[in-house]
């Protein structure tokens, strides 16, 4: 075999698979919260793809060696390499590097255009100087491999976390005793995303038949997020040790070091009431948000796969590689909501085709049991007002829903939970608290309402006492006399 050959050949199919590969790198080392696996997992998978690509873009050449067009073939490939790199490297520099849906507005078309004229441009210049490509074409293919690879590395060197990622996200929480429940009390903990304040105000004039529903609690209105966003919200309210940064720290080594410190604390929610006999089972949204530690949950396990990590990344993969006129012509919308649910190893009934909370109060119906275990906690969370707006106040699929629509059709499962609890004699001896992480555009006054056991009331009452996420511990502890 032609040694040269063979070597053009695997440059080829090398560049190409560099320039589909690095995005991937970006968008992991920007984000690794929002991934279960760490960046060795990412790089052999990557690793594996890239040899299939490179062997099949490599056995196509060699096979077709001998065709009279192949160096127009070997131009194209240069070509399309280029304009993935500039998608890649340039114009998906516009979009977040956050994986959320991304919402152009009006900027779409202008973005479209300019693009159109760009990629025509590059394609123009390139078909111009089409025979001296062609000519050096070995000394093209090893500059964007050299390039790729530098920029991979620079990329992991500057922005990948130093800290023992094994030990934060190496377990995940089982689900196949979601919906069991204690036989004498239960402590629960149910947060409901973007559940604020006003939000909860304007939801009880609109659909007055939630006073019934939430008759026996009190509503803190004095509850406050400190920073309001999920993945500070959740850990706070668990363990009662707030996060001591900004937004922008979520995004780094800080955070998981803040979960380690804070989660093998021992006066959590947790452990406080594991000395009272508890069993404590938490059932997070998002992955990464609760620290999935022995010492803490007694649904842990060792995790066994990454499906919903690796369809995250597919996904912003393809919407940050997909060309803006792409999106403007077919009308794209990723489902990020699907996206973003958490792992799930077990459990009877799964999220494939349904929204969360569809899958939620689904499997609460079905599933619904009393269990061996006289004492349990469960930490669940809800979608709520939460974007993507797809469901409506029927719990239902809606393109047209709204806010309020989609955070009662949430509420049904609170409903269907007190009502299985009553039936079941389980609810008087409860303690309940239904609590917001942040409000649906990321301020801090939430809403939380509580229920002590054995509380009986005609009307939920209002209590503006000055409280943070962080005494919640303090809060439950209180409310069922301890």
């Amino acid at each position: 075999m032609n040694r040269s050959l063979f070597f053009k050949s695997l440059c080829l199919g090398l560049a190409l698979s560099l320039v589909l590969a690095s995005p991937c790198i970006t968008i992991y080392t920007y984000n690794p919260f929002c991934f279960s696996f760490n960046l060795s997992y990412l790089g052999i998978v990557l690793t594996i793809l890239s040899l299939l690509c490179c062997f099949a873009v490599c056995a196509l050449r060699l096979a077709a060696s001998n065709w009279p067009h192949i160096r127009k073939v070997e131009f194209l490939i240069v070509l399309v390499c280029v304009l993935i790199w500039l998608q890649g490297g340039i114009f998906a520099t516009i979009i977040p590097t956050m994986p959320i849906e991304v919402d152009f507005g009006g900027d779409l078309l202008f973005l479209s255009f300019m693009q159109i004229l760009a990629f025509a441009f590059v394609i123009g210049v390139m078909v111009f100087f089409r025979k001296f490509i062609q000519k050096h074409i070995m000394r093209a293919l090893l500059f964007v491999i050299l390039c790729h690879l530098i920029t991979i590395g620079v990329t992991i060197y500057k922005f990948y976390p130093r800290y023992p990622y094994n030990k934060v996200f190496n377990n995940c929480f089982e689900e196949n005793n979601k919906f069991t429940f204690g036989s004498g009390e239960n402590v629960l903990l149910i947060v409901v995303d973007c559940l604020g304040s006003k939000l909860f105000k304007e939801e009880l004039e609109k659909y007055p038949e939630l006073k019934e529903l939430f008759k026996d609690f009190t509503c803190l209105e004095g509850m406050r997020s400190p920073l309001p966003r999920t993945m500070a919200a959740i850990p706070a309210m668990l363990t009662g040790m707030s996060f001591k940064y900004g937004v922008e720290e979520l995004g780094c080594e800080l955070y998981p070091q803040y979960l380690l410190q804070a989660f093998l604390e021992k006066q959590t929610l947790m452990h406080r009431l594991k000395a009272e006999g508890f069993r404590c089972e938490g059932y997070q949204f998002m992955p990464n948000i609760a620290l999935a530690t022995e010492t803490c949950f007694d649904n842990v396990m060792p995790r066994l796969k990454h499906r919903a990590s690796e369809k995250t990344m597919l996904q912003v993969w393809c919407q940050r590689m997909m060309p803006y006129f792409m999106h403007s012509m077919f009308s794209f919308k990723w489902d990020v909501r699907k996206m973003f649910v958490n792992e799930v190893n077990t459990g009877r009934i799964r999220n494939r085709n349904l929204k969360y909370d569809q899958a939620m109060n689904l499997r609460l119906i079905k599933e619904f049991l009393i269990g061996r275990d006289e004492k349990v906690f469960k930490y669940y969370h809800l979608q709520g007002a939460h974007i993507a707006l797809s469901t409506d106040e029927n719990l239902e699929d809606c393109d047209d829903t709204d806010k309020y629509r989609q955070l009662r059709g949430s509420l049904i499962f609170l409903e269907n939970l007190f009502f299985l609890l009553k039936e079941n004699n389980l609810y008087d001896n409860a303690t309940i608290v239904v609590t917001g992480d942040h409000t649906e555009d990321y301020q801090p006054e939430v809403a939380t309402l509580v229920k002590a056991p054995g509380t009986v009331k005609d009307n939920m009452v209002f209590d503006d006492t000055s409280y943070v996420l962080a005494d919640m511990p303090d809060i439950i502890q209180k409310l069922h006399g301890k």
